[in-house]
């Protein structure tokens, strides 16, 4: 178990490794952390640290993506192009584009 003390005292992360339990019961890494002096929690219990990680990365890269739109979206107003959202059950899983650029419906002839 790796265990963290961060300064200023009173800040603590702990990382669990994989283990082999009793009962030949296996558990992958896991985390708590107290973060309660910075006003940003404690999580008492272990938690599968690979899950929140993937979790976490996920909602950076959709928060990141929905910023990039946003400001693409202002850049574009005064020209005749504009960003789309490609509705669900015409996504290509092998290739998840969510969005397109294209002609405002004012610019066609």
């Amino acid at each position: 178990m790796l265990h963290l003390e961060l300064e200023p005292k009173g800040l603590k992360l702990e990382v669990q490794n994989f283990a082999l339990n009793p009962g030949n019961k296996f558990s992958s890494q896991g985390w708590r952390y107290d973060l309660t002096k910075n006003g940003l929690g404690c999580q008492n219990d272990y938690t599968d640290l690979i899950n929140d990680l993937d979790v976490r990365i996920y909602n950076m890269l959709t928060f990141f993506e929905e910023v990039l739109l946003i400001c693409l979206q202002g850049e574009l107003q005064d020209t005749a192009l504009m960003i789309f959202r490609i509705p669900n059950e015409k996504l290509n899983p092998k290739c998840p584009i969510s969005y397109e650029v294209n002609l405002r419906s004012s610019a066609l002839p």
